[in-house]
């Protein structure tokens, strides 16, 4: 189990010294638990969340669905949907990209 005390520790003190707020450090945890489920049990296409409650060590997984008005005649989703799918892989990479940067930018 996650001792509370010591994961708090550790998130002020890399907050201290690496200038960076505690917030964008839950964040980047909350991305990387989330990409570490869906390579072990999610499927493509999938959009998987994380959400850690700092204060209590708590961990939730959701999977976002979207409902939609139908599919075409063989049974294949039409619409926003696949589009929306792949703006969002877009997005994780580049914040990938950018925490990448900036961590090799850091002495």
């Amino acid at each position: 189990m996650l001792d509370t005390k010591q994961f708090l520790s550790a998130i002020q003190q890399i907050a201290e010294e690496k200038g960076i707020s505690k917030d964008k450090i839950v964040e980047t945890i909350q991305l990387a638990i989330a990409a570490a489920y869906k390579k072990d049990y999610g499927e493509k296409g999938q959009i998987i969340r994380a959400k850690l409650d700092p204060e209590t060590g708590d961990i939730g997984i959701t999977q976002i669905k979207y409902v939609i008005e139908g599919a075409d005649e063989e049974g294949y989703v039409t619409g926003p949907l696949p589009v929306r799918a792949e703006e969002e892989k877009d997005f994780f990479e580049r914040r990938s990209r950018e925490r990448d940067q900036r961590m090799d930018q850091e002495p």
